[in-house]
């Protein structure tokens, strides 16, 4: 049982981004595709607008770190709208403590906290009836959508396309204010301000590299793209992967064209990996026609209150899926 744990915030004790990495990879480590986290890595992550050691819980048993959950305050859209929203990320338990309710307790904590907080809702990402999923379920969160986690080694063969360029530094406020008119009334997007734009594309650590890019035509942009790099565990071992992350354009053909040039962009040796969900019809075709294969995931969500039920009501327009949260860049 788990009545001999506490639970406190991360800024109420003296952990460390690095004694965090290792409870990360030890929890997470069997399993396939999830990223390795270093110390930096995991300074830059907890230094997510919205999260910080104050929204990061742990629990300990005794002086020994055994379980964690992060908890992202920003808006979601859900229904077509922003709403305040707790992300939850990162459920972590010790292999070794499982089964004994650490999860549920941190959970619990969590949701008490949100509530406390003001927020209206909140998100979560897992696999279908898993342990996790089971838990996430009995505390009231509902399925939302199917989110798609397509992979590919090699990479499926791109196409040359001219209209592929790297965004320069002075256009990057014009790509963000795009992102945010072309994912607007997608159910999942977090709408990106200054604060999250800058800890996404500039205050990266250098393991993490992303790079951003256009689909220019006739000097106007049509679609947008990130390639992020980082390392996986697959099969056993390290793989270096490119995931194409933030896919957004004027149509659908903007979006395909714009994953096909990018796959020009994969390094050789390299795998690459694409979000899609239940409501993005685009890239979930595309996946498929890439013959990539997929591992699926669920967004769990629950309502806090009359709006946020009012709105889960809705049936969504489209669907984003935060690469931060599910794969962790």
């Amino acid at each position: 049982m788990a009545d001999d744990i506490t639970i406190h915030s991360l800024a109420e004790t003296e952990r460390t981004p690095a004694e965090l990495a290792q409870l990360f990879n030890t929890a997470f480590g069997e399993y396939e595709g999830v990223v390795y986290f270093t110390p930096e890595t995991m300074a830059w992550y907890v230094a997510r607008p919205g999260l910080g050691r104050e929204h990061t819980f742990v629990a300990l048993a005794g002086d020994q770190l055994i379980g964690g959950v992060m908890v992202t305050c920003a808006p979601v859209v859900l229904g077509g709208e922003p709403i305040s929203c707790g992300i939850i990320d990162s459920v972590m338990t010790l292999p070794t403590w499982r089964r004994r309710g650490v999860a549920t307790r941190l959970m619990e904590h969590a949701l008490a906290w949100m509530r406390e907080a003001g927020l209206e809702s909140s998100l979560l990402f897992t696999v279908p009836h898993s342990n996790g999923y089971r838990i996430y379920s009995r505390l009231g969160y509902i399925e939302r959508a199917t989110v798609s986690y397509y992979f590919a080694l090699p990479a499926p063969q791109g196409e040359a396309d001219p209209r592929l360029r790297a965004a320069v530094p002075g256009e990057e406020e014009r790509v963000r204010v795009l992102l945010n008119t072309w994912l607007r009334e997608s159910d999942g997007f977090v709408p990106v301000d200054p604060v999250l734009w800058r800890w996404r594309r500039e205050e990266r650590p250098h393991e993490l590299p992303c790079s951003l890019f256009v689909l220019e035509d006739a000097g106007q942009i049509r679609a947008t793209g990130a390639v992020c790099t980082t390392r996986v565990q697959l099969d056993g071992r390290p793989l270096d992967l490119v995931v194409l992350t933030d896919i957004a354009g004027d149509s659908p053909d903007a979006r395909e064209a714009m994953v096909r040039a990018l796959l020009r962009r994969v390094p050789p040796g390299f795998g690459v990996g694409m979000l899609a969900g239940s409501y993005d019809p685009v890239l979930l075709a595309l996946g498929e026609k890439l013959g990539m294969s997929c591992q699926n995931e669920v967004a769990m969500v629950i309502p806090f209150g009359p709006r946020a039920e009012e709105l889960l009501d809705r049936q969504p327009a489209g669907w984003y899926t935060l690469a931060e949260s599910l794969i962790g860049v």
